[in-house]
């Protein structure tokens, strides 16, 4: 991940991983995304996304889904309609172009 990015989201939304968080779920929607999913191949802790997430949900963007009755350790989130998905992708690129 381009340490630009995440300084520019440091500074736009008070979170490192903001704009990573808000892109790949737009990458993703509409379909319902996962922390360990929204991870992924990268070398991150999950737990460096979990304060994202929450603030997308209290800020009403995701809807918590709860876990599947097969898999109890993955928690799902529904992203709800927003404009947001589509600014974080272009703003992402934009300022990965940038750098």
């Amino acid at each position: 991940m381009n340490t630009h990015v995440r300084s520019c989201s440091k500074s736009l939304f008070g979170n490192l991983y903001m704009l990573e968080v808000c892109s790949a779920i737009a990458e993703a929607y509409p379909e319902r995304v996962s922390l360990m999913a929204l991870v992924g191949e990268q070398a991150l802790s999950p737990s460096v996304y979990s304060s994202p997430l929450r603030r997308l949900v209290e800020g009403g963007f995701l809807q918590d889904l709860g876990h599947d009755e097969e898999d109890y350790r993955t928690r799902w989130y529904e992203p709800k309609p927003s404009p947001l998905w589509e600014a974080a992708k272009e703003l992402r690129r934009s300022i990965g172009e940038a750098a």
